[in-house]
């Protein structure tokens, strides 16, 4: 406001109520909250099963940073449900109360990556029937055949 580049009256209109909101790492016990209501929320947006989260990981949850604030936590929770399985080296050494953790990947936050694992998936789950694994997906078997190829998949 001071530097010109707000409005002086828009200010004021929005400053009736002035609210502080601390960071996450402020409010740890705020995280096992936030986590159930992403997994319930997230999981039935994308209409997949709310996945467990052990006491452990949940403790190196409570126990992280949070450098990325509750975008971060939600992140890793769709992360969660959509690989369907619990990122073991999320949590650095530095951030974790010194635990021993690898970082995890950049790879594994990509869109091929998921896609990669839940095709795998699928093919392990109808034992690499080709017909009822492009079935469940909801694609072609020239689709699934291509993907396949394409992330080098061995049946």
């Amino acid at each position: 406001m001071e530097a010109g580049r707000f409005r002086k009256d828009l200010y004021y209109r929005l400053n009736v109520l002035p609210l502080f909101l601390p960071p996450l790492r402020e409010r740890k016990k705020d995280i096992p909250l936030l986590i159930q209501y992403f997994v319930k929320n997230i999981a039935q947006k994308l209409n997949k099963k709310e996945p467990v989260i052990s006491e452990e990981y949940l403790k190196k949850m409570i126990n992280y940073n949070w450098p990325g604030n509750i975008r971060e936590l939600e992140n890793l929770v769709e992360l969660i449900i959509n690989t369907e399985s619990i990122p073991a080296g999320y949590f650095t050494e530095e951030d974790c109360d010194n635990e021993v953790l690898v970082n995890i990947s950049d790879d594994c936050l990509k869109l091929d990556y998921v896609e990669k694992e839940h095709v795998i998936k699928v093919l392990k789950k109808f034992e690499g029937n080709i017909t009822h694994s492009a079935a469940a997906l909801g694609i072609r078997r020239n689709t699934l055949y291509s993907k396949i190829k394409k992330y080098e998949i061995e049946i």
